[in-house]
């Protein structure tokens, strides 16, 4: 398996099954799956290929794919207290200091926005906000790199 491809399925399936028939075993089997690649330290490792690197957007290192599972695991969804989800929190708040890309904040400030942590969430927003490049009344950012 792909651990950003079972998050992504995983999401959808979750999303999708008010609409139509999706095995709890399966959502069971994908969740399983994924907290086998969690790391002590919360983040989650990227393991197996994916042929369409595209699909990704930007989730392209630890920081970011821990976000994009957090968040799936929230909309899921599963508690703030459950030790999936509460590691993962401890992966972002610990790659807060030091994290540089506008998309892993972007990311990381949807994450605690689910998980209720306002002071975090406003933390990342407002970095954001001094990133953001300003035209007139619109707002945008430049991807780092890019």
């Amino acid at each position: 398996g792909n651990t950003w491809l079972t998050a992504f399925v995983l999401k959808s399936f979750a999303r999708a099954r008010s609409n139509i028939f999706i095995s709890e075993r399966d959502l069971s089997e994908a969740l399983l799956w994924l907290s086998h690649r969690q790391k002590d330290n919360g983040c989650f490792i990227s393991v197996g290929e994916l042929f369409n690197n595209a699909m990704k957007g930007g989730v392209d290192d630890e920081v970011t794919l821990s976000a994009f599972i957090t968040i799936t695991l929230l909309e899921y969804p599963l508690p703030v207290t459950h030790p999936l989800v509460r590691n993962a929190l401890f992966c972002l708040d610990t790659a807060l200091k030091s994290v540089t890309s506008t998309y892993a904040k972007a990311l990381m400030s949807y994450a605690f926005t689910l998980a209720g942590s306002e002071a975090k969430r406003q933390e990342l927003l407002e970095l954001l906000k001094a990133e953001a490049v300003k035209d007139g009344d619109s707002m945008h950012w430049h991807r780092s790199g890019k």
